[in-house]
């Protein structure tokens, strides 16, 4: 009697890739956030005003760039939650180009924060720590963990095994 080769067995990540969908259109109305932020900037300011310090052009065209990072994690984290194909790899690579500014900014921060505490107002001595540590915060958990679990999470075999199935159906 022969036997009936089976299939290998895969841990289904289904939730995980929902779970990583979510927080890549969290992610994108985070930046429609910040485009509407820059569009209000402008709008928004009293008649009396000065000149303002960025251009209307430069406010313009960020506002725009916002709205296609926006764009692009919006479709990231649909195509995450629908597992298509296509969209494990389009994430390893917006990850991997994340981390790597992640990185930059992390090592830039050293050369920057003297000069940045330096310009803080003296009657505030517990400022310079609660700015360094927001931005160290903020640059190492969005910009550096999050994105090493995503590469970790999306270069798994069983992602791949859990798209190939859906794919399937």
């Amino acid at each position: 009697m022969s036997e009936v080769p089976t299939t290998p067995t895969f841990t289904n990540r289904r939730p995980g890739l929902i779970g990583c969908g979510i927080v890549h259109l969290l992610f994108g109305l985070l930046f429609v956030g910040f485009a509407l932020l820059m569009v209000v900037t402008f709008v928004a300011a009293p008649a009396g005003m000065p000149k303002q310090a960025m251009p209307a052009g430069v406010g313009i065209y960020t506002a725009l760039f916002y709205l296609v990072l926006a764009t692009l994690l919006a479709t990231l984290g649909v195509g995450s939650m629908m597992a298509r194909r296509w969209a494990p790899p389009l994430i390893l690579v917006t990850s991997w180009g994340w981390l790597v500014c992640g990185i930059a900014t992390a090592c830039m921060m050293g050369f920057m924060i003297p000069a940045m505490t330096a310009s803080l107002p003296e009657g505030q001595p517990g400022m310079k720590g609660v700015m360094v540590g927001c931005m160290s915060v903020g640059i190492g958990l969005f910009g550096i963990i999050l994105q090493l679990a995503f590469i970790l999470f999306y270069r798994s075999p069983n992602v791949k095994a859990t798209v190939q199935q859906a794919e399937q159906k």
